[in-house]
């Protein structure tokens, strides 16, 4: 079995490449048409087990297409609120329903889930959530750190001879590059999968 991972890098350091946000714009595969079936997104809020005493907002996504009685595929998002929006830099279940219209991916139910907030109430600002460093950028098995693990995981991946595909942007650190190439990205995750099964 193949397993296909698609990894967005973003150069940090050269200040000269900053304008490289630019460069990145939204296809159309990111915006509405008419005629396609929209799904519909729930809020909600957890209380951690794992990280005691922190609660957080999570969002479900369900693509129109999705039947109880047939299993679907789901993908988790984490800062879930970035990635849910239909105006900010991502717009996935927008991308989902076009592409899940087009039977270019399978019908998948999203989970986008921010990091946690110490106390009974989210942050008005969900960046500064006060668990959020150190969920996201702890050395320990609750979590590892995230940047290094990506780069294991495509350095094994690479090993071990698997279907894989990194792709390296220039910008600030920001969701510019990873929004504008999403729907390829997910195009090219799913170009090896049965065919019809999404049916209309």
């Amino acid at each position: 079995m193949k397993y296909a991972v698609v990894v967005a890098m973003v150069v940090l350091f050269a200040p000269e490449v900053f304008a490289g946000d630019e460069e990145y714009k939204l296809g159309p595969d990111s915006m509405r048409h008419e005629g396609v079936p929209k799904g519909t997104v729930t809020k909600s809020v957890w209380h951690s087990k794992v990280f005691p005493d922190t609660v957080r907002d999570y969002y479900l996504y369900v693509p129109a297409q999705y039947n109880e009685k047939t299993p679907a595929c789901v993908m988790v998002f984490q800062d879930g609120h970035a990635y849910v929006s239909e105006t900010g830099e991502f717009r996935v279940p927008v991308v989902f329903d076009n592409l899940i219209h087009k039977g270019e991916m399978p019908v998948t139910i999203g989970i986008f889930i921010d990091p946690g907030h110490l106390g009974s109430d989210s942050p008005g600002n969900r960046w500064q959530a006060s668990n959020r460093s150190f969920e996201y950028d702890s050395l320990s098995d609750q979590y590892g750190n995230w940047w290094l693990a990506n780069q294991e995981i495509v350095a094994a991946l690479k090993f071990r001879g698997y279907d894989y595909k990194f792709i390296g942007g220039a910008g600030t650190h920001g969701g510019k590059h990873g929004g504008a190439i999403l729907p390829d990205s997910l195009r090219w995750l799913w170009h090896e999968r049965e065919p019809k099964l999404n049916p209309k």
